[in-house]
């Protein structure tokens, strides 16, 4: 696979705007900022960490309420990669203040127990995720998974 070219596209794509930017716009810029920042890594060039960080600004940007769980945790996911600390905290602390620890959703409490660990808040994300494993609409692989990470 050669990287480089399709980051470069990834990256073309991401300049491109065609009408005004609506909330699933800027999702999908947001997506394709991680392309490219992927495709970036996988060929080691060192732009790989600002468009990481380009697609968590994107996404954070997007975020306009309701339940868009996607949104905080690849944010909170694409910093945690760029390994940019500031990001992560305040991402991380952001997250929470939507309400994601008490979350209805699964994805909700998941997006919870990624922001509790990246803060080392490690006793509140195992309850957190100790939690979706009590739920039937979320994969109990998965709960599990999540639990034994905090566990560690």
């Amino acid at each position: 696979m050669h990287w480089i070219p399709t980051a470069e596209a990834k990256k073309a794509r991401f300049e491109d705007q065609h009408g005004e930017l609506d909330e699933r716009s800027i999702v999908r810029k947001g997506n394709t900022a991680y392309a490219a920042a992927l495709a970036l890594l996988m060929a080691g060039d060192v732009d790989s960490g600002e468009w990481v960080r380009r697609a968590a600004a994107t996404w954070r940007a997007s975020w306009s309420g309701g339940e868009s769980w996607g949104r905080p945790i690849g944010a909170l996911k694409a910093s945690l990669l760029a390994h940019d600390d500031d990001a992560v905290e305040e991402l991380a602390l952001w997250a929470l203040s939507l309400g994601t620890e008490t979350a209805e959703s699964p994805i909700g409490r998941y997006a919870a127990a990624l922001a509790l660990l990246a803060l080392g808040r490690w006793r509140d994300a195992r309850h957190v995720a100790e939690s979706l494993r009590e739920r039937d609409d979320y994969l109990e692989d998965i709960a599990v998974a999540d639990t034994a990470l905090v566990l560690q």
